[in-house]
């Protein structure tokens, strides 16, 4: 892994532009280019003669090619996806470094204080030349809206999953993206040097003859559309401010410059679409104080006069409210959601009743979500008159979707500072369960997840019943606590086509890997109980054992999707620990099905091909790494049969 990758968008710029933009790499000094890569990304406009990177011996220059232009954004995202380095900086194409050491003072900050999100410095911008024929210059000073000046942790971006939004092509591409990660950064260093140059160049998007703001009115007002759909996800608490505060970002920009009449049609379409979506959110007296205090203007009266003109024009009809929009952050101290088949009331209520008896906190602190998975209508009635010092949501699904996918539902709609998931066939093992967790999780700043242990319930040889503790169990998400605004920030969701096994597994594998701080209570909190109609129970050993099979090879797949996007440093390791699993898996099972293997190996092949540049196959040391398997499902099982067990369900592509 390298240190840095410099990534280049590139569309009209010719051999004359690029060498002296890579001049001016090459030209660094105290720079270790072998910690060096150079990603330029042809944007199907001129095609670079690649001779011209033999001139660069030491710099390590990789040119990629696209055949349809999609803009900078998504050429600059297809650098990022290549990137194979702690730290990725970005450049355009038509710009230089602006001194030989402008590389060394990144350097030299990670060497005296580390590794930071996100390295910040100034740069210079040089303006068109006056009527003395000679161009000015201006340093300008931290700013937010460009990408430039600027080294970004990779592993920052990629566990967040931030991209450019590719609906972004050509302008506040960068506001957006930066906009992003400036938000959830916790460690942020502003470095007090110049480092970049942005040049005057005639022709470029900002500097057309055109006001660029004119020609681009549409889209501000579409990226602050993007900005706020995005809030929604990951930090819906800022969702009042961030809709009100764009009214006064976007007619500053229309009372300065007037859209060109080629947009309008697009800019009417997008104010309509900003205003009818988050009508419920729009506060006109709110905004103009924004707009007021920020602008340091008088002209509050033109702010409101626009705006409730452009409000008159929504159809009533088009007014939309998102749940998200409802939601009032850290109302509550945790938000307690629950699945619900609706096959057994009965044992609803005995879950209810276990909340219900919790001593210690408060019961106006939890907020319980029910999700009826299209089963069985409950009486909320009678539930809330037995419960009533319970707050109890009720979501009705008309289509059954799984206990993953359901708790989804109940994720988008919390309050609670954490999020709990029980099992509506389950309760709570002790009535001072949930005071532990709250202990548990103020007892140190930042915690991301709380996670206790369980007790089982199971049949002895005698067919009773038995209680067994289990240690933590990280294939199961109860009886953590997972932090709201965590899950939210990363985008920790469970996996919306894993219906009936693996959903937690998946879930945990996110929220552990992200987490930076776990306290592990050594408690027993749950009980999970015997349940012989639950999905885990539910009908003959042999089918539960196929649709194991199945969601294990799927959710993998999932997980290494998902891996390639956060963390893929780690698919290596993964995809062979994942083999021999599942091998020791369908060999203890030992079923013989011709339908089931044709489904594995459509899956797998699938798996494995999307991740060939990481796949080896079968080696003597995944052999032996095998060989030294002997607990679980490799107990009494031979690794013998491994290599070609591999041939027969791994088809591999030729491509």
């Amino acid at each position: 892994m390298k240190l840095v990758t410099i990534v280049i968008p590139q569309y009209s710029e010719k051999e004359s532009t690029i060498l002296r933009l890579l001049t001016s790499i090459n030209n660094q000094i105290g720079i270790d280019f072998t910690q060096v890569a150079i990603k330029i990304i042809g944007d199907a406009g001129y095609q670079l003669d690649t001779h011209l990177f033999t001139l660069f011996p030491n710099l390590d220059i990789e040119y990629t090619y696209c055949s349809k232009s999609s803009g900078p954004g998504k050429a600059r995202q297809i650098g990022l996806d290549q990137a194979d380095s702690k730290y990725i900086a970005y450049m355009d194409a038509d710009d230089i470094l602006s001194n030989v050491n402008s590389l060394w003072r990144f350097v030299d900050v990670i060497n005296k204080t580390g590794d930071h999100q996100i390295i910040f410095t100034k740069y210079i911008e040089e303006f068109a030349p006056g009527k003395n024929g000679k161009n000015t210059y201006k340093i300008r000073e931290y700013v937010p809206a460009a990408v430039y000046g600027k080294w970004l942790s990779v592993a920052y971006i990629r566990e967040h999953k931030f991209t450019w939004h590719p609906e972004l092509p050509s302008a506040y591409e960068d506001t957006y993206f930066m906009d992003l990660l400036l938000i959830f950064a916790t460690d942020v260093y502003y470095l007090d040097s110049v480092t970049y140059t942005w040049l005057y160049r005639e022709n470029s998007i900002v500097r057309q003859k055109i006001d660029y703001r004119s020609l681009h009115l549409h889209e501000l007002v579409r990226e602050n559309y993007f900005w706020v759909n995005e809030m929604r996800r990951r930090a819906p608490e800022r969702l009042k401010f961030d809709i009100n505060n764009a009214l006064g970002l976007i007619y500053r920009v229309v009372n300065e410059c007037k859209p060109v009449p080629e947009i309008i049609f697009e800019f009417n379409f997008e104010i309509t679409r900003f205003l009818s979506e988050n009508y419920s959110q729009i506060d006109l007296q709110y905004a103009a104080k924004l707009f007021s205090s920020e602008n340091n203007v008088n002209d509050v009266t033109g702010f409101s006069d626009f705006w409730v003109n452009k409000l008159k024009q929504i159809n009533a009809s088009s007014k939309t409210t998102k749940d998200a929009e409802l939601i009032v952050p850290n109302s509550k101290i945790v938000s307690i959601i629950m699945p619900f088949n609706g096959e057994n009331v009965e044992l609803l209520i005995s879950q209810l009743s276990s909340i219900n008896n919790q001593i210690g906190i408060s019961l106006a602190d939890i907020e319980l979500i029910i999700v009826n998975d299209a089963g069985r209508p409950l009486d909320e009635t009678i539930i809330n008159a037995q419960f009533e010092k319970l707050t109890i949501i009720y979501i009705n699904l008309t289509t059954k979707v799984g206990p993953g996918p359901a708790r989804n539902k109940g994720l988008n709609i919390a309050t609670g500072k954490f999020a709990m998931f029980c099992d509506a066939d389950d309760h709570l093992h002790t009535i001072d369960a949930l005071q532990q967790m709250y202990i548990a999780a103020q007892s140190e700043n930042n915690v991301d997840i709380v996670m206790a242990k369980v007790v089982d319930e199971q049949l002895d040889k005698e067919n009773s019943t038995q209680l067994v503790q289990w240690h933590y169990h990280y294939g199961t998400v109860y009886p953590n606590w997972y932090k709201l605004d965590f899950l939210r920030n990363y985008l920790i969701m469970f996996h919306e086509e894993l219906h009936s096994f693996y959903e937690d597994t998946f879930f945990n594998a996110l929220a552990f890997s992200l987490a930076k701080k776990v306290i592990y209570l050594d408690k027993h909190i749950y009980t999970h109980c015997l349940n012989n109609n639950s999905l885990i129970h539910k009908g003959k050993d042999i089918e539960r054992q196929k649709a194991y099979l199945k969601e294990y090879v799927l959710e993998n797949l999932f997980w290494f999707r998902e891996s390639r996007q956060r963390f893929p440093e780690r698919i290596k390791i993964d995809l062979n620990n994942f083999v021999i699993n599942w091998y020791y898996m369908y060999e203890s099972y030992g079923i013989q099905d011709s339908v089931l293997d044709n489904t594995l190996q459509t899956i797998m092949t699938t798996l494995i091909n999307e991740n060939a540049i990481y796949w080896d196959g079968w080696t003597k040391a995944l052999q032996e790494d095998a060989n030294r398997r002997d607990e679980g499902d490799a107990k009494g099982v031979t690794a013998d049969n491994l290599k070609m067990f591999m041939q027969n369900m791994i088809t591999e592509s030729t491509d």
